[in-house]
């Protein structure tokens, strides 16, 4: 175990301009929205930094533990490196840990298009021997019970109307366009399509993944179970169920949430301003049990990975509706906080109730955190919306500094690198 301190105003990989802080700061309902340039959320990942392989066992990564402390009336941060499999010594009895529980599908499959080409095209295909190109197609989300929308690479010459030929045999008509790629018709229903993705696709490994990964299960997590991400909360990688259980033991409650992950949690932010980036949208199922939980909690509530703390977030500022057609449908979920009723919307109506939705909820420095106390997260990213997320949480000039100390100190960065744990400021 080793300990270091840093001054957090001495170190840093971005200089703060002045007029940010000028800036400072303007209110809508519980989020403060500050404008903040997207330079000051970018920094030099060497490749040699992005882990290329998981490490085993998996809770023999690396944690770093940033705490705030004052020293002659200044604060400075204090980083403190262990094995990750000792996070038990930051856990307490009556904590809330939260967990991701998604599943990544395999949603990658490979087949050829047919060029049905006009007269221009045709002439260039003869003369370059064009008749066919292969695509590789990456399953997003279920639209219609026959209809997905899906990304395709290279997708130039895939317009609407034209057909896609899987390995299998099977047939997909491209029958629109949208943001994020193509909506093809699928020849089986939903359920059916999923056995094909199960039987045919493979796993996807982020774009920075560049060697092969014999056995997919290492990118998912131990709990993962519930199908539908492109990507996996890779937060969540580091536990075994051998301490998932020793966690349990403790008196730390375990609660799970659902949020599908999707591409463009790999998109970087390409506006001068992290306050114009239009953030994608996630589907979150926050089960009945969950939400009890949080409502009777008398520890701090963790959250495992940035997508259980959106999740969260997106349950406290009503970005989620009951699937139960109540009165309450659509009111901001304020008796989550403990204030003075002890029953949830839930209870009062004697019915179990889960919340569901696709939340659009953009997280940047000046959101006040409603739910969560502290984050275990990979490190991410330079000029994502994660990384915006966690400079929100533990303050711009902590994060700068925590990446400062975990690149000079050998920290594996990314999906399948080390994590942090940070507790709100």
């Amino acid at each position: 175990m080793q300990t270091d301190s840093f001054d957090s105003e001495s170190i840093y990989l971005w200089i703060i301009p002045l007029n940010i802080w000028l800036d400072f700061v303007w209110k809508i309902g519980n989020i403060r929205a500050i404008s903040m340039k997207t330079e000051l959320f970018d920094y030099h990942l060497p490749p040699e930094k992005i882990a290329q392989h998981p490490i085993e066992p998996r809770d023999s990564s690396k944690l770093l533990v940033i705490s705030q402390e004052k020293e002659k009336e200044k604060e400075r941060n204090f980083f403190q490196e262990m094995i990750f499999r000792d996070i038990t010594s930051l856990l307490r009895p009556r904590d809330i840990l939260v967990i991701n529980d998604t599943r990544v599908m395999p949603a990658r499959i490979r087949g050829i298009t047919y060029l049905e080409s006009n007269k221009r095209e045709k002439i260039k295909e003869k003369r370059e021997g064009l008749k066919i190109k292969d695509v590789e197609c990456l399953f997003l989300r279920n639209t219609a019970p026959d209809i997905w929308e899906i990304m395709c690479f290279p997708w130039e010459r895939l317009k609407t109307g034209r057909t896609i030929i899987l390995e299998n045999g099977m047939t997909l008509e491209i029958v629109g366009e949208t943001y994020a790629g193509r909506l093809v018709r699928v020849p089986v229903p939903h359920h059916e399509w999923l056995e094909v993705l199960q039987k045919y696709g493979e796993v996807p490994l982020p774009p920075y993944i560049t060697e092969h990964l014999a056995n997919s299960e290492l990118y998912q997590t131990v709990y993962a179970e519930n199908l539908g991400s492109t990507a996996a909360p890779t937060a969540g990688r580091h536990f075994t169920p051998e301490l998932l259980e020793k966690i349990q033991n403790m008196g730390v409650k375990i609660a799970r949430v659902t949020l599908h992950i999707g591409p463009g949690t790999f998109k970087p932010i390409y506006e001068d301003d992290v306050t114009e980036y239009q953030i994608h949208s996630e589907f979150v199922t926050i089960p009945h049990e969950t939400l009890e939980l949080l409502r009777n909690r008398k520890g701090r509530v963790i959250a495992v990975g940035t997508t259980s703390m959106r999740s969260l977030e997106s349950l406290a500022v009503g970005k989620l509706q009951p699937i139960q057609s109540t009165e309450y449908k659509g009111q901001n979920i304020g008796l989550l906080k403990n204030e003075n009723n002890n029953q949830s919307l839930c209870t009062l109506h004697f019915v179990p109730c889960t919340y569901q939705g696709n939340t659009d909820l953009y997280v940047t420095p000046g959101y006040e955190f409603q739910l969560v106390d502290a984050l275990i997260t990979n490190f991410h990213a330079p000029r994502t919306s994660l990384l915006v997320l966690v400079a929100a949480f533990m303050w711009l000039e902590n994060m700068q500094a925590a990446y400062q100390y975990a690149l000079t100190n050998n920290f594996r960065f990314l999906s399948f690198g080390d994590a942090m744990w940070v507790e709100k400021r």
